[in-house]
């Protein structure tokens, strides 16, 4: 929305500017009977309700302001509302302009504002209505206040060239005050909670090394066979063991957390396939044996989504090893992608459910809502806040349907896949074609004409695939190769340089710096895209 901003001072020093006028015939439409000037230098101001047809009585009644200027832009008429909102009379405002010096306009951000700029006068100017423009009003003390205004042009039939423009104002300087109010404590609050992020992570950090190092000595003690260890003295000290083990995994938990939202754990986007998701499965078979259950992974193995294969494991580990937890001997725990959602994995149970009372608490990390397991285990209570967050850094969500006694399904929604691909090259010739055959393969394609165009797009989009020509000025195929094997937050992105000819000293140059394949100019669609999809699937 263009923000615009108007202003005026008590005008009362004008008021001689008032010539009385006879008036001339008026635009055609409900504004056809208020009087124009016949001249531009003795204008007439009529006050809407004096007119007295049941339209000039319901632009009295309106809250809002209403003003009439002319061609020329001086006003003509005025409703109460008006007067009271610029806090002016009749009197001050007759034959004023919107370009009189003593208006004092000013922007949002307190900037002047010249008053050609004002809406009404561009309405006038270019015949374009203009829509919620947002004005200041600085008065000769305290703070200025706020109008929210439209203006219409009004037309002569068969004419192009506006006679009049109509002004509609509310005042929003409270709805203004208080959003701006809202939007201060919500940055303190963020403020505050980011702070509280920082000093969570580094008492956790301190924490870690002395219980890891009483893990290692209770372990020590009970493996030591000289002198040999009573078995109630053993059990007491694997009992120590597992409270320090479980312990440092609520560390771990909290320091995972504390770094997601703090950016330093950052969401690092692949495809996902079905097997990352199977080894989950394996990985936790043996835990679901031990109960009796059966673990079933339902996931089509054609499966692809877009997301950290490190970080959404952890997400599908902790509500599997949960289904698991809750669940009864002989349940079954099923991963499955529900038919009408291709972007989502869910996991459901046949455990004791979770109480409704419950639920609003359950992805909140200040809110201790563990409980134990059917055969007793224990857990951090920090799991399903940690996923929560993983999911939200994905823009995907994570949600759950449960019913007391008979179970619970969890949902991790993701955004449907679609490869990204960065194409560098400075000819934009070659990068339209690039994307002409990789839109085609269902890719969105983002375009850098240098290597150095391309380093900035790299810091904020992670793509699946970069293809960057060799040949450019100032950074070069290689200067962006070497970059971005140098970074580690990009250093694992396949990387396709595009040559010219059949140079081998150029393509041993380029995979010696790191490249994972190579096509040639000119780009023969059954070269390049085989060696594409190697890397968007």
């Amino acid at each position: 929305m263009e923000t615009k901003h108007f202003a005026a001072r008590s005008a009362s020093a004008n008021a001689d500017k008032k010539t009385p006028l006879d008036a001339v015939s008026a635009p055609a439409g409900p504004f056809s009977d208020l009087p124009l000037p016949a001249h531009p230098q003795a204008p007439t101001l009529v006050r809407l309700e004096d007119r007295g047809d049941p339209f000039r009585t319901a632009l009295a009644a309106l809250q809002e302001g209403v003003l009439f200027l002319d061609r020329q832009g001086r006003i003509i008429a005025c409703n109460p509302a008006c007067e009271k909102i610029l806090g002016l009379s009749q009197a001050d405002l007759t034959g004023r302009t919107l370009q009189d010096s003593d208006w004092d306009a000013v922007r949002e951000d307190g900037s002047p504002l010249a008053g050609d700029s004002h809406p009404a006068l561009v309405a006038l100017r270019t015949g374009q209505t203009q829509h919620d423009v947002v004005i200041g009003l600085r008065h000769q003390s305290g703070p200025p206040s706020w109008i929210l205004l439209q203006a219409e042009p009004v037309f002569r039939p068969g004419e192009a060239a506006p006679q009049a423009v109509v002004c509609s104002f509310a005042d929003i300087t409270e709805a203004r005050d208080a959003r701006l109010a809202l939007e201060l404590a919500k940055q303190e609050a963020e403020e505050a909670g980011h702070v509280k992020d920082q000093f969570v992570s580094l008492m956790a950090h301190d924490l870690r090394a002395p219980i890891a190092a009483a893990m290692s000595m209770v372990q020590m003690v009970t493996t030591d066979r000289d002198p040999a260890l009573a078995e109630q003295q053993r059990e007491t000290l694997r009992a120590v063991y597992d409270r320090l083990e479980q312990q440092l995994s609520l560390i771990d938990e909290v320091l995972k957390l504390t770094r997601l939202r703090t950016g330093k754990l950052r969401v690092r986007k692949r495809p996902v396939t079905a097997g990352v998701l199977l080894s989950v499965a394996l990985g936790l078979r043996f835990q679901a044996e031990q109960k009796g259950q059966r673990l079933i992974n339902e996931v089509p193995e054609g499966l692809v989504l877009a997301a950290d294969p490190i970080l959404f494991g952890h997400v599908m580990q902790n509500l599997v090893s949960n289904a698991i937890k809750f669940s009864p001997p002989g349940a079954t725990v099923r991963m499955f992608v529900p038919p009408e959602r291709p972007g989502t994995v869910a996991v459901r149970d046949e455990g004791v459910g979770i109480e409704p009372k419950r639920i609003p608490d359950l992805f909140r990390s200040d809110v201790r809502t563990s409980t134990l397991g059917t055969a007793g285990e224990r857990g951090t209570g920090m799991g399903l806040p940690l996923s929560y967050d993983i999911m939200a850094a994905h823009g995907g969500a994570l949600r759950l349907e449960t019913e007391p006694g008979k179970g619970s399904t969890f949902y991790a929604d993701l955004p449907t896949f679609r490869p990204v691909v960065l194409v560098v090259d400075d000819e934009v010739d070659l990068r339209t074609l690039f994307k002409h055959y990789l839109v085609r393969q269902g890719c969105e394609v983002i375009e850098a004409g240098s290597g150095e165009e391309a380093l900035d797009q790299l810091q904020t989009v992670h793509p699946t695939l970069v293809i960057t020509d060799i040949q450019m000025p100032r950074l070069d195929g290689f200067g962006l190769l070497d970059a971005i094997r140098r970074n580690p937050d990009t250093a694992e992105i396949p990387v396709i340089v595009v040559t010219v000819g059949t140079d081998v000293e150029i393509r041993d140059k380029a995979f010696s710096l790191g490249a994972n394949d190579f096509v040639t100019k000119p780009i023969v669609p059954n070269d390049f895209l085989p060696r594409a999809r190697r890397f968007l699937t």
